[in-house]
């Protein structure tokens, strides 16, 4: 993937509608109460705000992902497992069927 679509992607999804109403309440947050006062003396905090914020997004959707491949990994190889999901998908699908 070329970086110029990479930036297009991200640019995309930044601008959908799920994000963007989000971004003036992050930033007020990051910023806090003093939001009118001098801007040039408060960029490091905001920055280091800003930093932990991601860095904490980063962690725990690192660590949701690992646990999601290691419990996918253990029992992703026994037959018992998948009969069980697939009699269960069965049972929900028709439960839906019967329910409309």
């Amino acid at each position: 993937m070329s970086p110029l679509v990479a930036l297009g992607e991200g640019l995309l999804s930044f601008l959908s509608p799920c994000v963007l109403p989000l971004v003036p309440v992050y930033l007020a947050s990051l910023y806090g109460p003093e939001i009118f006062d001098n801007a040039r003396r408060r960029r490091l905090p905001v920055f280091l705000h800003a930093l932990s914020f991601v860095g904490g997004f980063f962690v725990v959707f690192v660590a949701m992902g690992v646990a999601a491949g290691l419990a996918g990994f253990a029992i992703g190889s026994q037959t018992v497992v998948r009969l069980v999901s697939r009699a269960l998908l069965v049972a929900f699908g028709a439960f839906i069927q019967l329910a409309l």
